[in-house]
């Protein structure tokens, strides 16, 4: 449903339901994301190895089914691809799809979510890391190849962690930011 249409920005509200009850709320804000003439100021791209030293994602290594990898790849930083071996909340790497076709707009939110949780590289195996909430900023349209992406979270308390993101394309250029609030559940806990 379109809430607002206005000369830069349109609005638009959807509900997912599933046997008659609200599982997805989505409120979107859309406008030209021609090329702008401005000045800019974007996040520099973290300097990490090429997607070929990096190490392929894994279900099994991160404790969990994971079907969406049959459709992207995903290559993670070799010092934080392994459960718990970042020593921080970070997780850095490289996304693509699996078919070679060119990431778009709605390919940069997929992306957005697609990494591990960040907290991986902290406490290691947390199993899953149910959304809350979900933010993504899309500035730009991104040129074809791989985008590298870079995920931190700085805010883990009582079981919530905010997780702060950003994408890159294969030009260097800023595509995503990106904001959550998701739930940890520690892959041996009952929750």
């Amino acid at each position: 449903m379109t809430l607002r249409s206005g000369r830069t920005l349109t609005t638009a509200r959807a509900t997912l339901t599933q046997d008659g009850a609200s599982r997805l709320e989505v409120l979107a804000a859309f406008g030209d994301l021609g090329e702008g003439s401005e000045p800019t100021l974007a996040l520099a791209p973290p300097v990490i190895p090429p997607p070929d030293q990096c190490t392929p994602r894994s279900g099994a290594a991160q404790g969990v089914d994971l079907p969406l990898l049959s459709r992207v790849e995903i290559r993670l930083h070799p010092d934080e691809a392994k459960a718990g071996s970042a020593g921080h909340a970070q997780m850095s790497g490289w996304i693509r799809f699996r078919d070679g076709r060119a990431p778009d707009t709605l390919a940069a939110l997929l992306f957005a979510d697609a990494f591990p949780p960040s907290v991986f590289g902290l406490l290691g195996m947390v199993g899953w890391v149910p959304t809350v909430e979900l933010t993504v900023h899309v500035r730009r349209r991104p040129a074809p190849g791989w985008m590298l992406g870079q995920f931190r979270t700085h805010d883990l308390s009582d079981g919530r962690m905010i997780e702060d993101g950003a994408l890159w394309d294969s030009q260097g250029q800023l595509v995503v930011q990106s904001r959550q609030l998701g739930l940890v559940r520690l892959a041996d806990s009952k929750a």
